[in-house]
């Protein structure tokens, strides 16, 4: 898979695959995001894989002081719609774009701030410190 990726830093773990890609010019960088998702979804075809479109989303890391960037829609190309040599007039689906997405247990947003993924570990620290604390009140802690 990772030779079919040219423009991109590909990471994987598991079932989940990330395609990370840097430039000055957002455009440049949709458009070589593009190019190599169109490549990833043929590579996926003639393996047998199949890219779920619904799980896959577009995350743009921008400067906080940035306010707006035109943003072109990413595509998701079908097989048919990829060999066929066009993909000028398809209606293959848009990839969603999120202004915050988890990976690997870890929340990133535009911005690229930890607040959202502090506060995940802190509720998940709450519940934990819940749990622990109904334990101390059921379970003795003299054993005779």
């Amino acid at each position: 898979m990772g030779d079919c990726i040219v423009n991109s830093t590909c990471y994987q773990f598991a079932n989940d695959t990330c395609l990370v890609i840097g430039d000055r010019n957002p455009q440049t960088a949709l458009d070589l995001l593009q190019s190599d998702l169109n490549a990833l979804a043929k590579w996926c075809h003639d393996a047998g894989l199949v890219i779920n479109t619904s799980k896959t989303k577009l995350l743009v890391i921008k400067s906080p002081y940035v306010k707006r960037l035109p943003i072109k829609d990413l595509v998701a190309h079908a097989h048919s719609c990829l060999h066929a040599g066009s993909t000028a007039a398809c209606s293959c689906p848009g990839i969603e774009t999120v202004d915050r997405q988890t990976y690997l247990g870890l929340v990133i947003d535009s911005k690229f701030l930890w607040s959202d993924h502090i506060e995940r570990v802190c509720i998940k620290l709450r519940q934990f410190m819940a749990n622990i604390t109904i334990l101390n009140n059921r379970i003795p802690f003299k054993f005779s």
